[in-house]
């Protein structure tokens, strides 16, 4: 433990010099988790706390993964109506550092997607947009049950508006987030095995601002603050050929995105849950609502349903002995149910309820 704050302060002191950058009008998109792991529980995943797909949501989770993962992450993942033909990759490597309390990892996103917005005369103004963010994070155990993490990281934006092929605009910037993860056995009421946890972010809590044009247009890159927990319930019962054969898991989570702006403020909360049978098959549902909290008129919000399944295949009992390997395949999708037609708005009101499906792998070994 003594060597662990001082690793942490130096990954501190690199992070809050390195690059990054978004759309502020978009940033909601390049925010939102794009594994199908978090998708499938609703979105409500920063106090989760589960495999590599804790990286992009909380980083101080990492801090309690004691193994090497790979995550890849491939579909249509588009986190609310307006965003359309989006296709997101990603892929993220995390491992611990023996004998420091740390774990360190490494992403990269690359997002392309259209957008679309209404004018005053119903006219329709398309642009066709790619967004890449190279993340850096480091989580590490203070305490018992407590972890301290930070990411930093680059991004690249390019847009093209439809009617002029020939003109394409570019920014970059960067930021660095702060999290905290926390978890407790639910021992004082009597559930030992049960478990809370607890996951508290900051992100973009120090960055750049982003231009695309000129320094006039310069705009500071939205912040989002995230609060969630999440309730670990495994009951007692007989293990069957070695496996617990049911545990159950719910998780609530209220975020809040933007800056001061008029068009830039939202809020999120939701719900999401999930049963998982013999420590391979989990079914996992959520919903949320996404709303504007500045607008100078009512804003309906915008609902989902999130739903899907996950397949965590233990590689290692197909041969006696071993190293323990985990695959592990998810599967998500997603129903919008938005009725808007304002001219300000993003053109989602065509889009009442669409799937959403998105996919992602990962592969999990632990580090000798």
């Amino acid at each position: 433990m003594p060597r662990a704050l001082p690793l942490f302060l130096v990954t501190l002191l690199c992070g809050a010099v390195s690059l990054s950058a978004q759309n502020n009008m978009l940033f909601l998109e390049m925010s939102y988790p794009h594994y199908a792991e978090a998708v499938r529980l609703g979105g409500q995943y920063v106090a989760v706390g589960r495999g590599a797909a804790a990286a992009h949501v909380n980083s101080a989770a990492l801090a309690f993964q004691p193994e090497v993962q790979v995550l890849f992450s491939s579909g249509r993942s588009a986190p609310f109506p307006g965003v359309e033909y989006d296709m997101a990759s990603d892929v993220v490597v995390s491992a611990p550092i023996p004998g420091w309390n740390t774990t360190v990892g490494v992403g990269y996103l690359i997002d392309d997607f259209t957008t679309s917005f209404k004018s005053y005369d119903d006219g329709l103004y398309v642009y066709d947009i790619r967004n890449t963010r190279l993340s850096v994070h480091t989580a590490t155990a203070l305490l018992e049950g407590l972890a301290l993490g930070l990411a930093a990281h680059r991004y690249d934006s390019r847009i093209r508006p439809s009617w002029r092929s020939d003109y394409e605009a570019t920014a970059d910037a960067w930021d660095a987030s702060l999290s905290v993860h926390a978890r407790m056995t639910a021992s004082f009421i009597g559930r030992e095995r049960d478990e809370l946890r607890f996951g508290l972010t900051f992100d973009n809590i120090f960055a750049s601002d982003i231009r695309y044009i000129d320094e006039a247009q310069a705009e500071p890159i939205h912040q989002v603050f995230r609060l969630g927990a999440s309730y670990f319930w495994n009951p007692r019962y007989d293990r069957v050929w070695d496996l617990d054969p049911f545990a159950a898991l719910l998780t609530l989570e209220g975020s809040l995105h933007g800056r001061d702006h008029e068009y830039r403020t939202w809020s999120q909360y939701g719900i999401g849950g999930e049963i998982r049978l013999f420590e391979i098959l989990m079914l996992s549902a959520g919903w949320e609502n996404l709303e504007w909290q500045a607008y100078s008129y009512n804003d309906p919000g915008l609902p989902a349903l999130r739903w899907g399944f996950g397949l965590d295949l233990p590689l290692h009992r197909l041969w006696s002995g071993g190293m323990p390997v985990h695959l592990q395949l998810d599967f998500a999708r997603t129903e919008w149910y938005a009725d808007t037609d304002n001219a300000y708005e993003w053109r989602y009101s065509d889009r009442s309820s669409v799937d959403d499906p998105v996919w992602s792998l990962q592969l999990r070994a632990p580090l000798y």
